[in-house]
């Protein structure tokens, strides 16, 4: 419960912290995003706040990987999102085509099957739908790249 606990607590603080300082026009990391005939929003808007929500989450992993007995599919899932994070942000700022974005989206979904994290069925009230392997990796590649 503890555990627990300080990894949220740690995600929450270390993201509120570098989402204040990364949104300070002083900071090397203040890009912002100008509309275009795509954005949902007409102002100037920071971009980085994925960063520093990013950081937050994986100090969380590195917090609940010192609190657990091993890597398990928490390393797994911190490498993921590192690889999508670290795209996201490469996008933001130079630009990434949709073939290199769907790329690195398959590999992080490679990187989370890799860690074991495969749908094994489908479990709904009355109904336990469990599947081959193959099945799974194919519903679990569609759910994480969609």
């Amino acid at each position: 419960m503890i555990a627990s606990l300080v990894v949220v607590v740690s995600a929450f603080v270390i993201s509120a912290v570098l989402t204040r300082q990364f949104c300070d026009p002083a900071s090397r990391l203040h890009f912002l995003d100008h509309p275009n005939e795509r954005s949902l929003h007409t102002n100037p808007t920071p971009r980085t706040g994925g960063v520093a929500i990013n950081v937050g989450l994986l100090v969380a992993v590195a917090v609940g990987l010192a609190f657990s007995d091993g890597t398990g599919q928490l390393a797994w899932l911190g490498a993921a999102t590192l690889l999508v994070a670290g795209l996201s942000f490469l996008d933001d700022i130079k630009g990434v085509s949709v073939a290199s974005r769907f790329i690195g989206h398959v590999l992080a979904a490679g990187v989370v099957m890799a860690g074991g994290l495969i749908l094994p069925g489908l479990d709904l009230p009355g109904l336990a739908w469990h599947w081959p392997v193959w099945v799974g990796v194919i519903f679990t590649s569609l759910y994480l790249v969609w």
